[in-house]
């Protein structure tokens, strides 16, 4: 099972396993918001599932549409949340953590080199979304020219689309980063917090 790292109990929030704060009484509001909201959508989801067996039995087709799960409370996807997973610890809201376990608090150059870090993590993974982008954009010309003309013969209708699966896949709030995954950036912005020999 997976799931966004991000736990809250009492007004205590953890992430991934690690202390991270108290939350304020604005975040227990929301937190509030968040499980009523969760609540509604869990009921929406059982009724789409109750739809899409009597779709079956009846031999219809219509896949009944799945609604997106409601977006998590803020304090789930902040940057105290993102986990970095070094050679040897991980790093997570400023602080060192070796197999799990408290080591130590970064110091003011470190931070500003993991802050620095993140925002080329963040610049690389949008140039990556472009390209994506780009790639499928130009996938969709290719497909598109190689289409018979409208007044050819051959009428093939399209593949079925099922709005199931895009409307239930969310990204995940927090983050976890591996360094292994993003050489390229570790090795711009040298990430020696801890050392595995």
């Amino acid at each position: 099972m997976t799931g966004s790292g991000c736990v809250a109990t009492g007004n205590k929030l953890y992430s991934h396993g690690n202390f991270i704060r108290e939350l304020t009484g604005k975040e227990m509001s929301e937190l509030e918001i968040y499980k009523n909201k969760l609540l509604e959508w869990k009921q929406q989801v059982d009724e789409a599932y109750a739809r899409l067996e009597q779709a079956v039995q009846r031999n219809n087709t219509a896949i009944p549409i799945i609604p997106p799960r409601p977006t998590l409370p803020s304090f789930c996807t902040s940057n105290q949340t993102t986990l970095y997973i070094l050679a040897g610890c991980t790093v997570q809201n400023n602080k060192v953590y070796i197999a799990g376990k408290f080591a130590r608090e970064l110091n003011e150059k470190e931070k500003a080199q993991l802050d620095e870090f993140a925002k080329q993590m963040l610049a690389q993974q949008q140039a990556s979304k472009m390209e994506n982008k780009n790639a499928a954009f130009g996938n969709n010309i290719q497909e598109a020219q190689s289409l018979p003309a409208a007044d050819s013969a051959i009428n093939t209708p399209p593949p079925p689309t099922s709005s199931f699966a895009s409307s239930t896949s969310t990204p995940l709030p927090t983050t976890t980063i591996s360094l292994q995954q993003n050489a390229d950036i570790g090795r711009q912005i040298a990430l020696d917090f801890c050392m595995e020999f």
